[in-house]
């Protein structure tokens, strides 16, 4: 669903009149905090559970000198789980702390740490620093997506994973798996990626708290259900990678 199919699922359920934009500066006060509402529940549901519609993939072409690189594209507060070279080696993630207790150190980087975060998105720093033989722009891209300062080739953008064999290497360019939230929607057609269920009854749930009243039913009771929702649906998720849940000794 889309951020004005949601709005208006919750403006329906509160018997209140549709919108025909989210923006529009004519909506009422109330139709202009149901929108704001949505957003608040979106962002819940997203951080409730790593959830697979949020996965993303980078692709990191490693340039000489440059040690540190922002994972850039549609996604604010990622969260990672896997770093590896193009050719399969993995990048083994280290104590950010440590990381800057070394010496500066040149070569081939082995180690990882996401350290920083900047305008809402991390930051990850490799260890040794890159050295002459990486001839790389230092651009990072979101499979599918690119970076607007670098123009990405099409193979890049639409491989099964992102190669950029055209810009770097299999050995010289790292792949990074994790999980984004995106931003706030703003528009009426910007999509929800998680479950719309949990989203639309934790709208209802703030939208009742604040005016009192929604379909005769108590702040309590909607949240009850809201909260509810969102456990089904973080089980049917679950079940959909349940070996990334089942502890293994290393």
């Amino acid at each position: 669903m889309n951020y004005l199919e949601i709005t208006n699922e919750v403006l329906v359920r509160m018997r209140e009149e549709e919108v025909t934009s989210v923006s529009d500066p004519e909506n009422d006060p109330q139709q202009k905090l149901v929108c704001k509402f949505v957003n608040d529940a979106k962002a819940l549901v997203e951080r409730a559970h790593t959830w697979n519609a949020l996965r993303k993939s980078w692709v990191i072409d490693l340039a000489q000198d440059v040690n540190r690189y922002r994972l850039t594209g549609n996604v604010e507060q990622s969260t990672i789980y896997l770093v590896r070279y193009q050719n399969g080696r993995i990048m083994s993630e280290v104590n950010g702390i440590k990381m800057e207790a070394q010496p500066t150190q040149k070569g081939t980087p082995v180690y990882y740490a996401p350290k920083t975060v900047a305008n809402n998105n991390v930051e990850i720093n490799v260890f040794p620093t890159p050295d002459e033989s990486f001839g790389g722009t230092g651009g990072v891209y979101e499979y599918g997506n690119t970076d607007r300062s670098i123009n990405l080739p099409p193979s890049a953008a639409t491989a099964r994973f992102g190669q950029a064999s055209k810009f770097g290497s299999p050995d010289k360019d790292l792949l990074v798996f994790g999980y984004g939230q995106p931003p706030m929607m703003k528009l009426d057609d910007d999509l929800l990626l998680v479950p719309q269920e949990p989203v639309i009854h934790y709208t209802l749930a703030y939208a009742q708290r604040e005016r009192g009243e929604a379909g005769g039913q108590a702040s309590a009771e909607v949240f009850a259900m809201a909260k509810q929702y969102l456990s089904d649906a973080i089980s049917r998720d679950v079940e959909n990678s349940k070996l990334e849940y089942v502890w293994e000794a290393v």
